[in-house]
C-alpha cells in the first residue's frame, strides 16, 4: 500500500482509532454491571466491525469499535495523525466487554461527523440539535471541544 503511505507522508490521511456509536463515554465495568447508557443500535461503519475472536458456535462475529480513515486534499486538513485512543486488545481487557474482542469505542461517530459537517459550514450552534449526545464528549465548556482536530 505505498499509495496510502504516501498520502500519510503528505499529511492527507489521518486514522481515527476505535470509533463507534456511543451515547456517552462508557467503561467495560459499567457495561458488565448493566449501568451503562448504550445506543439502541450499532452504527454499521466499514460494513460491520468484527470481533477479535470469531468462529464460536451460535455466535455472530459483529463487533462495535473500529478504526476509520479520513482523507482530504483540503489545505486546512491536518492529516498524518492518529486521533482518538487505541484500544486495549487483550481479550477480556478494559476495552472488551464480551471477552471475545468486542471493543468498546472510545471515539464517538458523532465526534467525527460533527467535525466534518462543521468543516462543511454547518454552524456550531446547531450541533446540539443535530448531535444531542455530543456535549457528553466535551473536554471543556464549549461544544467544539468535542470535535476531532481534523482541520485547522
Amino acid at each position: 500500500m505505498p499509495e496510502l503511505a504516501q498520502l500519510v507522508t503528505d499529511n492527507k490521511v489521518s486514522v481515527i482509532a476505535n470509533a463507534g456509536t456511543l451515547v456517552e463515554p462508557v467503561t467495560r465495568s459499567e457495561i458488565l454491571a448493566e449501568t451503562a447508557n448504550l445506543p439502541l443500535f450499532l452504527f454499521a461503519h466499514n460494513h460491520q466491525q468484527r470481533e477479535l475472536q470469531t468462529g464460536q458456535a451460535n455466535n455472530t462475529d459483529h463487533g462495535w469499535g473500529a478504526h476509520q480513515i479520513v482523507m482530504s486534499g483540503d489545505p486546512t486538513f491536518q492529516g498524518g495523525k492518529l486521533l482518538g485512543t487505541l484500544p486495549d486488545l487483550t481479550l477480556g481487557g478494559s476495552n472488551d466487554f464480551s471477552s471475545k474482542g468486542r471493543l468498546i469505542p472510545t471515539t464517538a461517530v458523532d465526534q467525527i461527523n460533527a467535525s466534518l459537517i462543521n468543516w462543511l459550514g454547518v454552524d456550531t450552534t446547531l450541533m446540539p440539535t443535530i448531535f444531542p449526545n455530543l456535549s457528553k464528549f466535551q473536554t471543556s465548556g464549549t461544544i467544539d471541544t468535542a470535535y476531532l482536530n481534523l482541520f485547522a
